[in-house]
């Protein structure tokens, strides 16, 4: 193996533990729906979303770590046709998905605690 070899390993090994983060944090938001939905507890929120910022403060953590290979990555992407680069793309892929969806799970949820709120206001 040579050392962009590796590199490229780890950035794959770090796709794969961020989408294992991810949803993670997906299901924590589809938790935070729930307890919007049945008038749960602050507590209980303010406790999700300690967990998700704890989870995306891994991901920024395992991002700045593996700088290197993602800066490889990015020069020369179209280059790369082994296995590890279809795993790369393969993995970028789930975890652009599982963004997707937790972005559209926030914003329910962001309109979710709205009505909640204009309700208490009335």
């Amino acid at each position: 193996q040579t050392s962009q070899d590796k590199v490229l390993i780890n950035l794959a090994a770090m796709y794969k533990q961020e989408e294992h983060i991810y949803k993670q944090i997906r299901n924590y938001s589809l938790d935070q729906a729930s307890i919007l939905r049945s008038a749960g507890g602050i507590t209980q929120i303010q406790s999700l979303l300690m967990k998700k910022r704890s989870l995306l403060d891994e991901i920024a953590r395992l991002e700045i770590s593996n700088s290197e290979g993602r800066l490889l990555w990015e020069r020369n992407k179209t280059s790369f046709t082994d296995q590890i680069a279809v795993d790369i793309r393969k993995y970028m892929k789930k975890v652009s998905s599982l963004l997707e969806e937790i972005l559209n799970l926030e914003a329910s949820n962001d309109q979710l605690l709205l009505e909640i709120t204009m309700d208490l206001a009335i």
